[in-house]
C-alpha cells in the first residue's frame, strides 16, 4: 500500500490465493482496507483498476491493483468561469456541483483563502482544479478512505518517532536500507502564453508638424517616452460596429484641449466628408487637414489592441544556487488573462524545486504518516536531526501481525 501526498494517486496492491476458483473481483468496484480488529480504522479506500490472474497448480492467484478515491476526481471533468471575490471553499463546492459529482463529499472542506481570484476552467479534471486552487491558497488536500474531500490550511504535524543511526529507543529509533537523492529540477523559470485577447481601452498621443496628414499607427510620429499600440478595435463603449475615437488638440501643446473628430473608413467613406479616414487593417490614418504643429500633444487615438495573456516567473533561489536559468514555455489557449497566466506560472514553479529525499525502511508501527515532519540523523550522510516531510509511506504485510514500512521524505534545498 502506497500512501502519498496531495494530488498524487495512492495505490494498494494485494494477491489472493484462490485454489477453488471462488474469489470474484471486478474492475471498477470499490475497495476498502481496514484493521481486521477495528473496522473503524480504515487505511485505504479506492477503486480496482486491474486484476491479474495466474495459474498456480490446479488453482489460481489473483493480484489486484487499486487507486484511491482521487481517481474519481481524475475521471471527472467540468468547465466553469469564476470572477474574483469567491472563497476557495465556495469555488470547490461549485465545481463539484458543476461536475455533478456527489460520490465524494465536500463537507470537510475548510476555507483557507477568502478570495481565490478570477479563475477559468475548460474541460478540467476535478483533481487538477483542486490542486490549482490549493496551490494558490497555500492549502493541503486529500480524500480520506470514507470518500470525504479534506481541504485545509497546512498544519505542522510531528511524526510519532524520529530516526537515527545511533537510536536511543526513547525519542529516536533504528532504520535501515537508507538512501539519499539530490534532484535538480527540470526548470527554474517559466513563461506562460495564453489566448489572444482584447485589451482595455488605451489612448495613444502623437506629435504633428502642422502639414502632415498621413500617419502610420504605432510607427510614425512616436513621442519619446510613450508606448504605442497597434490599435485594431474601437473602445468598449463604441461596440464592435463603432469607430475608434480620434481627437485633435485645439488648445496648446502644454495645455491641450481635446476635440473629437468625425471618423470614416478608408474605401467606404469619401475623402472630405469626414475629418479623418482610418484603415486599421493597414494601420494608417489620413487626416483631411493636418493636425497642429505640436511636439507632444497634436492628436490622439483611443481604442483597443490584441495581445496574448502572458506572465513569466522565476525561482530566484534556484537560479542563484544553480548558476544558470532553465526556462520553460507553456502555450495554453485556455488561459484568457494575465492573472490566470501568472497563476499557471507559479503553480508550475511550485511543482519544480531542487529537492533532497531520503528513503528508508522501518519496522516501527505507526511511526510516521504522510505529511508528518520527521527528524533524520545519519552519520554517513552528515545529517543531524534534519527535518524532512514524509511524502510517501509504503506498507508491506509480512505476516498476520508483522509489517514493514518503506518511507520517502523530502526537504527543499535552498
Amino acid at each position: 500500500m502506497d500512501l502519498c501526498q496531495g494530488n498524487q494517486l495512492c495505490t494498494f496492491t494485494c494477491t489472493f490465493e484462490d485454489p477453488n476458483d471462488v474469489v470474484n473481483i471486478t474492475e471498477g468496484h470499490d475497495v476498502i482496507v481496514e484493521d481486521f480488529a477495528d473496522s473503524g480504522d480504515r487505511w485505504f479506500g479506492g477503486v480496482v483498476v486491474s486484476v491479474t490472474e495466474e495459474t498456480v497448480g490446479v488453482g489460481k492467484n489473483l493480484t489486484i491493483q487499486c487507486n484511491d478515491w482521487k481517481l474519481i476526481l481524475e475521471r471527472t471533468t467540468f468547465s466553469k468561469d469564476f470572477d474574483a471575490g469567491f472563497s476557495d471553499e465556495a469555488v470547490i463546492d461549485e465545481i463539484f456541483n458543476e461536475a455533478g459529482l456527489t460520490e465524494i463529499t465536500t463537507t470537510q472542506v475548510v476555507e483557507v483563502s477568502p478570495n481565490i481570484g478570477e479563475m477559468t476552467f475548460r474541460g478540467t479534471t476535478l483533481r487538477s482544479a483542486i490542486q490549482t486552487i490549493a496551490t494558490i491558497a497555500g492549502a493541503v488536500w486529500w480524500v480520506d478512505p470514507d470518500k470525504n474531500l479534506r481541504y485545509e490550511a497546512p498544519a505542522t504535524s510531528t511524526a510519532a518517532k524520529d530516526f537515527s543511526t545511533s537510536p536511543n529507543l526513547s525519542t529516536t529509533f533504528p532504520f535501515y536500507a537508507v538512501s539519499r537523492d539530490r534532484i535538480m529540477p527540470n526548470f527554474n523559470a517559466v513563461e506562460v502564453r495564453g489566448s489572444r485577447t482584447l485589451s482595455d481601452d488605451v489612448t495613444d498621443v502623437y506629435s504633428g508638424d502642422g502639414s502632415r496628414t498621413f500617419f502610420k499607427v504605432a510607427q510614425d510620429g512616436i513621442v519619446d517616452g510613450n508606448d504605442y499600440h497597434f490599435i485594431t478595435t474601437p473602445p468598449v463603449a463604441q461596440g464592435r460596429d463603432g469607430r475608434v475615437i480620434i481627437e485633435k488638440n485645439t488648445g496648446t501643446d502644454g495645455s491641450p484641449t481635446w476635440t473629437a473628430q468625425t471618423v470614416g473608413l478608408e474605401g467606404f467613406d469619401a475623402p472630405g466628408t469626414v475629418d479623418v479616414l482610418v484603415n486599421l487593417l493597414a494601420q494608417h490614418i489620413i487626416w483631411d487637414s493636418a493636425p497642429p504643429n505640436f511636439a507632444n500633444n497634436s492628436w490622439r487615438i483611443t481604442g483597443r489592441y490584441n495581445s496574448f495573456s502572458y506572465a513569466s516567473a522565476e525561482d530566484d533561489d534556484l537560479v542563484t544556487s544553480m548558476g544558470r536559468t532553465f526556462r520553460h514555455t507553456i502555450n495554453n489557449p485556455e488561459i484568457r488573462t494575465s492573472e490566470e497566466a501568472l497563476e499557471a506560472a507559479l503553480a508550475f514553479l511550485d511543482e519544480q524545486g531542487m529537492r533532497e529525499r531520503v528513503t528508508f525502511n522501518t519496522d516501527e508501527e505507526d511511526a510516521v504518516e504522510v505529511g508528518d515532519t520527521v527528524e533524520i540523523t545519519h552519520s554517513i550522510f552528515g545529517l543531524s536531526a534534519v527535518s524532512f516531510e514524509v511524502e510517501n509511506v509504503r506498507m508491506k504485510q509480512l505476516t498476520e501481525d508483522a509489517r514493514t514500512y518503506r518511507v520517502t521524505a523530502a526537504r527543499l534545498v535552498s
